[in-house]
């Protein structure tokens, strides 16, 4: 919402808003010259043409409803972002289950790095333009494009990358086939002169990208990516010799760990390439990139301790951070783990069981319920009983001291979920 306010009123548009706190992000837009009132109120939208709200917001929000009385349209965020992206000539939308905020990130340095001043939103906070959005002046829009209730079929993309496809936000979608579709439909965006960056190693992205009316280029390990990665044995963060068709591009070095930051990787190195950024100056930029907020975050340490962040929710996150984690060489690993919804956690049951069963000490806290109520049987102390050697912790407090009382010098501690589980590493740090 704040990146939607700056660009309209960098564009000339009177601009006016509210937010229930006030908070950094509030200052700066009040610095900026936008009228931002703290607290909802009826009077704030008083002489306005257009009210955007996020789907956050309640239909009984007394602005809202002070928006119906007058007759004042009202449009949804994803809505009015995908009428701004129409102002630009070369929007690039990040999709997929996983990665997406990293991927974005990534991109977002390589071509300001290579001088394309892109306009970015991001799902994170990204170091590197302090915040999670950018104001650019040309026509290049990186942003990511979030497939929960279809939000991303508002979007126009002339390039789309899709990460990878697996089942989740089954609470909306109902099975992984109206998933697939809905991937399907946001590639088909971008038109005939347009084209798909996919994820080949991944059979739901073929799925999705079959019978596209655009170019589709290809990444992966398979040998018929049309990117390719050979990654190199060497300890630490991820070396990885890039191929294009048959020809070896060069070396890529990371400064971030896990096999499917190479894969996020490959998916830049085609975007990039696509947009006429040289190899070199790609290869630079994937180096520079050191992280953003909550995925995979360093927070700290304690006592030769180090504390980690992550904003997995997914089976499929968990273990990739896991991974992640043990290819750094700690010598034991506490995760944390806040589960994400009832119907995820239901759902996915089995798949959260294996993924936190696999050499590491799992210590689970209640479930997150964000837009949810408790189903009344699904319990994050289920899951945990579900978990071989896994702890239910009956409060922030208490994983801090569990975990703190047995950690030892060279181990890590993850906090890992989507809620605010985060708050137990900035616990444990003060302690």
């Amino acid at each position: 919402m704040s990146a939607l306010a700056e660009i309209m009123h960098l564009k000339g548009y009177t601009v006016t808003g509210s937010d229930m706190n006030r908070s950094g992000m509030v200052e700066h837009l009040q610095r900026a010259g936008i009228r931002i009132s703290v607290g909802h109120a009826a009077e704030h939208v008083s002489g306005a043409d257009l009210v955007v709200y996020t789907a956050a917001i309640s239909k009984d929000n007394p602005e809202l409803l002070e928006a119906e009385r007058l007759g004042i349209p009202t449009v949804e965020r994803a809505v009015f972002l995908g009428f701004i992206m129409t102002h630009y000539k070369m929007p690039v939308g990040i999709s997929g289950t996983h990665g997406k905020t990293t991927t974005t990130s990534l991109l977002s340095i390589v071509c300001m790095e290579a001088g394309l001043d892109p306009t970015v939103l991001v799902g994170g906070t990204l170091p590197a333009i302090g915040g999670n959005y950018r104001i650019g002046s040309s026509d290049l829009m990186i942003f990511e494009a979030c497939e929960y209730v279809d939000s991303f079929l508002n979007f126009c993309p002339k390039m789309a990358v899709i990460l990878n496809i697996e089942a989740d936000h089954l609470d909306y979608f109902k099975d992984i086939h109206q998933i697939i579709d809905s991937f399907h439909r946001f590639a088909s965006i971008c038109g005939p002169d347009g084209c798909v960056v996919a994820n080949f190693d991944d059979a739901n992205v073929r799925r999705a990208c079959e019978a596209l009316p655009c170019k589709v280029i290809s990444f992966g390990f398979g040998t018929d990516a049309h990117c390719r990665a050979v990654i190199r044995d060497v300890p630490g963060f991820p070396v990885f010799d890039c191929y294009w068709g048959g020809e070896l591009l060069g070396e890529v070095s990371l400064s971030v760990p896990g096999r499917h930051n190479v894969l996020n990787s490959l998916s830049v190195i085609a975007a990039g390439l696509s947009l006429g950024i040289p190899f070199a100056q790609i290869a630079a930029g994937l180096a520079k990139f050191k992280g953003v907020g909550r995925r995979f975050e360093y927070k700290g340490e304690f006592g030769g301790v180090t504390v980690v962040d992550d904003y997995a929710h997914h089976p499929t996150e968990i273990s990739a951070t896991l991974a992640s984690a043990k290819s750094l060489g700690f010598h034991e690993i506490y995760c944390i783990f806040q589960p994400h919804t009832y119907t995820r956690t239901k759902l996915l049951f089995d798949d959260f069981v294996r993924a936190l069963s696999c050499g590491v000490h799992p210590v689970l806290v209640d479930i997150y319920a964000a837009r949810e109520k408790s189903d009344g049987v699904t319990t994050a102390k289920g899951l945990a009983d579900a978990i071989p050697g896994a702890v239910f912790a009956g409060s922030f407090e208490a994983a801090a001291d569990y975990v703190k009382s047995r950690a030892k010098s060279g181990d890590a501690i993850l906090t890992v979920g989507a809620g605010n589980v985060f708050q137990i590493a900035d616990l444990l740090l003060q302690k």
